[in-house]
């Protein structure tokens, strides 16, 4: 077996594994063709290095496109919170508006149940006519005056007088 011919690094001396130059084509077609080609592979490799020098970028973009998606799902959240207590305080506020309206102390407001202004005043009316007009004390007993000759009256008038004599 005889040892390969050890290679040389001399650019000048033609290698067998290096490609060698070529005599240019004399078919204006196929060097047309040859010289398109190049400049596709030429385009390629350009494509290629900015591709790789981007894909950090987009990495990056990629983080910073999900932290913005945490952060407006949190405040889509919180928006919807704060709209939905908004329309809870107008509603009772319009609720208050029609009991006021209707003339009915801040007590009676819990039961005005309606969710629209039309419906809200038509109930406080409805509960404002139910009840008695104020100064009027609708079945209440009036309390009798103690009778100076009943038992409890006697009583204190002997307490009075015993806490007197002595």
């Amino acid at each position: 077996m005889t040892d390969p011919q050890p290679k040389s690094n001399d650019p000048n001396q033609p290698q067998a594994d290096r490609p060698q130059p070529q005599d240019p084509p004399t078919d204006p077609a196929l060097a047309a063709a040859l010289a398109d080609a190049e400049k596709w592979k030429n385009l390629s490799r350009q494509h290629e290095t900015r591709s790789k020098a981007n894909a950090d970028k987009a990495i990056r973009f990629d983080q910073l496109e999900a932290e913005h998606a945490e952060a407006l799902a949190k405040l889509t959240g919180e928006r919807d919170t704060l709209t939905g207590e908004v329309a809870e305080l107008r509603l009772a506020q319009m609720r208050r508006d029609a009991a006021d309206t209707a003339g009915l102390t801040a007590d009676l407001v819990q039961f005005i149940t309606a969710t629209t202004e039309a419906e809200a005043k038509k109930q406080a009316e409805t509960l404002a006519a139910k009840l008695p007009a104020p100064g009027h004390d609708q079945g209440v007993r009036p309390v009798a005056k103690p009778d100076p000759g009943s038992g409890v009256s006697r009583l204190r008038a002997a307490y009075a007088d015993r806490d007197q004599t002595r």
